[in-house]
């Protein structure tokens, strides 16, 4: 399979931290992760450099659910969520072609749009999740720009979606993602396209985002 410029910008954006993020767990502890993606408890006393990251999130007041036309599932190796996905429109790829740490990888037939998701067992508040993956990918790309972020009900459950555009060596990218994080673990489903496709494929992208189930 020909693997585009597209398509290997994700190889760089998974827990490629250069300094230390703070997060909330689940439980309520402040944690530290790392640039390798470990983390560690913060003590109260410890002075820290910590990058900090802010987005404004509205509530999106519409009830998002998996079409009908989403009948191919996928279930997690944590086994906590499923995905559920149109194979007319989207067929799975090497994961390691996009990103090492992809559990689950996808491509519209006949078009660069892809789609994948990426799991770990660490779970902590969904918003820091949300903060250091956009953390990540601001140091990354050369520029990039929030669009919206917002909470959705995805499925039952909230989840942060967020549009995001990016500039890399002259390319605009458009990145659409869904981060969700609980006790059992954390999840982050995204698509992207160059930015002139992408107006063409984004309900196609949506769909996709919406066979997100967690149990």
């Amino acid at each position: 399979m020909k693997t585009t410029f597209f398509a290997t910008l994700m190889l760089v954006f998974a827990y490629n931290l250069t300094g230390q993020i703070r997060a909330i767990t689940e439980k309520g502890d402040t944690i530290l992760v790392n640039k390798d993606g470990t983390w560690e408890y913060l003590d109260a006393d410890q002075n820290v450099d910590l990058q900090e990251v802010t987005a404004v999130l509205d509530t999106n007041k519409q009830v998002f659910v998996v079409s009908p036309k989403s009948t191919k599932s996928l279930r997690s190796e944590l086994d906590f969520f499923s995905v559920k996905y149109n194979a007319d429109q989207w067929e799975r790829v090497p994961e390691g072609t996009l990103n090492e740490a992809a559990e689950f990888a996808f491509k519209i037939k006949q078009s660069d749009v892809y789609g994948l998701v990426i799991s770990e067992e660490a779970g902590f508040e969904t918003r820091s999740l949300f903060d250091i993956a956009v953390d990540n990918m601001k140091e990354a790309v050369d520029e990039m720009e929030i669009l919206s972020s917002e909470v959705r009900k995805v499925n039952g459950k909230d989840c942060i979606a967020a549009t995001i555009k990016t500039k890399t060596k002259g390319v605009n990218i458009i990145f659409h993602s869904y981060y969700y994080s609980c006790d059992k673990g954390s999840i982050q489903f995204t698509a992207w396209s160059i930015e002139n496709v992408y107006p063409k494929y984004q309900g196609v992208i949506e769909e996709l985002l919406n066979g997100l189930l967690v149990d």
